[in-house]
């Protein structure tokens, strides 16, 4: 996180879990993103689940967005 509140122009970050069709959210992946959220409160962190398969294409797409 350092790394990206010092060099990006940018207060923004998104987390996309991409997931095959029919499968679940693990529910241990809450807890780390809202530990992110309370220490890092300047950035906006998202969270983007999403049915796929990951790769160049969805990078694509995502970059876009």
């Amino acid at each position: 996180m350092l790394p990206s509140t010092r060099n990006e122009h940018t207060s923004k970050l998104k987390i996309v879990f991409v997931q095959e069709k029919g499968t679940s959210i693990p529910s241990q992946l809450a807890s780390p993103i809202k530990v992110l959220d309370r220490e890092y409160p300047e950035v906006d962190i998202g969270f983007a689940p999403m049915e796929g398969s990951f790769g160049p294409k969805l990078i694509r797409k995502l970059s876009k967005e």
